[in-house]
């Protein structure tokens, strides 16, 4: 008899070793199912442009936040770092010129075509269908205005130039299944315009003047996107 028990007691362990093991075994498996590394994927995507105004020394031209879209393909070579190409586009309403009496209203648009190629790194966590992600990444934009200061001016001016630009990204991937999931970032992205977009001064208590000027002119997006995945 104490044979026998002493038998199922081992018997037990050994089976309760097994399956402890199994788990152990099983773990990175199902952790691997959900992960971001070893796949590529496609995700389109909708945000919130968030533009700034253009300054000048006697002149400020309000540019309006608007609603962007676009797309990105990704490739992740493994669960850490991933690399992609990214299109947007984003459209502002240019405000009237104030301070050189042109009044109220907007006086045309401002369209935005962005390509970026952006190097991604991942924070893998204990819940393996959440996935934050840091992103930075250059590229050049397209920007195209179309303007109309009005009939009492009678002048319209359109055009297109083609700018450096680079960016940085914070967000997170959240897994829904091994084939899609949801993706949400906030991103900053400054654009070297050529020309001065930026013009400030202020003055000193001792009243001595200082002027500042950029040609880099800075943005946010606040994106979510779906992402459709192949790989493992």
């Amino acid at each position: 008899m104490n044979k026998k028990t002493g038998s199922s007691s081992s018997a037990a362990r050994w089976a309760l070793t097994a399956a402890v093991a199994a788990l152990v075994l099983a773990a990175p498996r199902a952790e691997a199912q959900y992960s971001v590394g070893r796949s590529v994927e496609i995700t389109p995507f909708v945000g919130y442009y968030v533009g700034s105004d253009i300054y000048g020394y006697n002149v400020q031209v309000p540019l309006e936040n608007s609603f962007m879209w676009g797309g990105r393909l990704t490739v992740n070579p493994s669960r850490r770092a991933g690399i992609e190409f990214a299109y947007t586009r984003a459209t502002s309403e240019i405000g009237a010129p104030r301070g050189l009496g042109y009044g109220s209203g907007s006086i045309g648009d401002l369209t935005y075509d962005s390509y970026d190629i952006n190097f991604l790194g991942y924070q893998p966590t204990t819940n393996a269908r959440v996935t934050p992600f840091a992103s930075m990444g250059f590229g050049w934009s397209s920007v195209h205005h179309d303007i109309s200061i009005g009939s009492a001016v009678n002048a319209t001016s359109n055009g297109s130039n083609t700018f450096f630009n680079f960016n940085f990204a914070l967000g997170t991937k959240i897994e829904m299944n091994e084939r899609a999931g949801l993706r949400l970032e906030g991103r900053w992205r400054t654009t070297d315009t050529n020309i001065n977009t930026g013009a400030y001064y202020w003055c000193d208590i001792y009243g001595y003047c200082y002027s500042y000027g950029t040609s880099w002119y800075s943005s946010w997006e606040l994106v979510a996107g779906v992402v459709l995945k192949t790989g493992s």
